[in-house]
């Protein structure tokens, strides 16, 4: 049945997959071990170069290692070539704050991004199956999404294919069943801390008591949604800065503020407060403006929006280097610098990730600002950072990252915004010549 299923979701989507290079992603779980499992015997009949990743998250001890170990194991057994990633979620997600599953994802696909281009990777496979798109329905309706949300888990996303999406997890647990094949179990999957555990264990259960079907009901639900957000990007597609929004349906222009609002941001989605604001400004004879979140604005007038970014935020040339003196010091791209001779005691750098207290006596000649570049690190916390790295694991939008200043000393840079300062220059407790500089980037 899998087999089966896998080989119409290639179909489906017209891919083929002669000479491609496949990586499978995989945890040792059940369900990316029958997809590996699957595509070993799938690459029997078609020529195509199958390896694996393996990307160790160090969030469960020893669980971690042992999961990696059987990742080898299943590899070396099957002769497929495996890739093994190490990084550091626990720790990542303390210093950015946000929560542990999606720091973890976020530096899980930055791997996978890498390995594409060291590797030139063609597509990336995950296990993701029927149940997760259930689930992910349940979990976005929680949250009070629109139709997108119900749409659940894309069958492809760029290089990511999911082939399993239309499996169930009984299906995956039969054929690992019937070919021997054994897995690892994540013990924190039954932990209902974790909402989507709560949803699968939980709400899971009392839907089946109203309705025993309820999970082919969700997966009917989802691909409906999936049907209008096809319709929806085609009418996208016919729209353009110069289209009056006013005269189009609240369905079709609210979906075109965030398309333009993503392309300018980065990537970053909008509120539905923020579009309900704009929206109730297209009927306006006069131009309107509407502040929005990282720097960029929407001027409004006869139902036609035009999105820009602050002065502040756009790039500066490279190469520029502005000295920085006692007082105010404002910059060539709008960001202003703040520098006195007085101490604040800042216990935790997140908290306070512009704003920071360095040792005068230990800057090495004169103190300047200059534009990020290519290479740069800083030895911060013990270790030695990329600039570049850290700012994408943070999630910066990238407009405000090339805005971002590198503070650096004649022998090299000793402050990151967002990132933290060097270890020898900055003062964490009382010090005799203190200075203090604030970033203020808006």
């Amino acid at each position: 049945m899998i087999l089966k299923k896998i080989n119409g979701f290639f179909e489906k989507y017209q891919i083929n997959l002669k000479n491609r290079n496949i990586c499978v992603c995989l945890s040792g779980g059940a369900d990316s071990v029958a997809l590996l499992c699957a595509l070993c015997q799938l690459q029997k009949r078609e020529e195509f170069f199958l390896s694996a990743v393996h990307v160790n998250h160090h969030i469960r001890d020893g669980e971690a290692d042992r999961d990696e170990l059987f990742c080898v194991s299943i590899c070396e057994n099957k002769k497929v070539k495996l890739y093994i990633e190490n990084v550091y979620a626990v720790e990542e997600s303390r210093k950015s704050g946000e929560g542990l599953e999606e720091t973890a994802r976020k530096l899980r696909y930055g791997v996978f991004e890498k390995l594409k281009e060291s590797e030139n990777i063609d597509f990336f496979l995950t296990a993701h199956h029927a149940n997760d798109t259930a689930e992910t329905v349940v979990f976005n309706i929680l949250r009070g999404c629109g139709v997108t949300g119900l749409a659940g888990i894309p069958a492809v996303r760029g290089f990511y294919l999911r082939p399993l999406i239309e499996c169930t997890r009984e299906e995956i647990l039969t054929f690992l069943s019937e070919k021997g094949e054994s897995y690892v179990e994540d013990s924190t999957n039954k932990d209902e801390a974790y909402t989507r555990n709560y949803i699968r264990h939980t709400l899971f259960g009392d839907f089946s008591r109203v309705n025993p079907d309820f999970l082919s009901a969700i997966l009917r639900l989802s691909e409906s949604a999936k049907q209008d957000e096809d319709y929806f990007a085609c009418e996208l597609a016919k729209i353009d800065e110069e289209t009056d929004l006013s005269v189009l349906h609240p369905s079709v222009s609210s979906r075109a503020i965030c398309k333009r609002y993503s392309e300018i941001s980065a990537g970053e989605g909008l509120s539905s407060v923020h579009v309900k604001q704009i929206i109730l400004c297209l009927s306006s004879k006069e131009e309107k403006k509407c502040d929005l979140p990282f720097g960029i604005k929407a001027y409004v007038k006869d139902g036609r929006v035009t999105f820009s970014k602050s002065e502040r935020f756009e790039k500066w040339d490279a190469g520029e280097k502005f000295p920085i003196s006692l007082g105010e010091t404002v910059l060539e791209n709008g960001v202003l610098l703040k520098l006195s001779k007085e101490y604040v005691k800042i216990d935790k750098f997140s908290d306070f990730p512009l704003q920071i207290v360095l040792d005068g006596d230990k800057i090495k000649g004169n103190l300047y600002a200059r534009k990020r570049e290519q290479g740069d690190k800083i030895q911060c916390r013990g270790v030695r950072r990329s600039v570049s790295k850290e700012l994408m694991n943070l999630k910066i939008p990238k407009h405000i990252r090339d805005a971002i200043p590198i503070i650096c000393d004649d022998e090299g840079v000793v402050f990151v915004p967002y990132v933290g300062a060097c270890d020898w220059v900055f003062a964490k407790e009382k010090v005799i010549f203190p200075l203090l500089l604030t970033v203020e980037m808006n």
